[in-house]
């Protein structure tokens, strides 16, 4: 009994897609940049989330496109690093005066799926 292509394709399309294995990263040898962790992008990332105000969200579009018209495209995730690094380099003074303005956005609750 021979099948049809159609009947193959019903039959794959319940069974989920195998996941494609993460490349190994390359060795280094011994007293290389990596040891010493010089090398940027090698650091785990961790995913979380998190909400921000539509002020805060425009002020990140309009830096990014600061950024480029200063002749560097940056992604969302470069600017938070790189806010958070100037914040670490503030004094507590001027950290205190940076977070003195608008409140914090209120976190939204997951919406329930049935």
């Amino acid at each position: 009994m021979m099948t049809s292509n159609a009947e193959k394709t019903a039959a794959t399309a319940d069974q989920p897609k195998p996941r494609k294995q993460p490349k190994k990263a390359k060795s280094l040898p011994a007293g290389s940049a990596a040891k010493s962790g010089e090398i940027a992008g090698k650091e785990e990332h961790v995913r979380g989330r998190f909400s921000i105000s539509e002020s805060d969200y425009a002020l990140i579009a309009e830096l990014k496109l600061v950024s480029k018209n200063g002749g560097r495209s940056v992604k969302k995730n470069e600017l938070l690093g790189a806010g958070l690094r100037a914040l670490k380099a503030m004094t507590s003074d001027e950290l205190a005066k940076a977070l003195t303005v608008p409140a914090p956005a209120k976190p939204r609750r997951a919406s329930k799926k049935k």
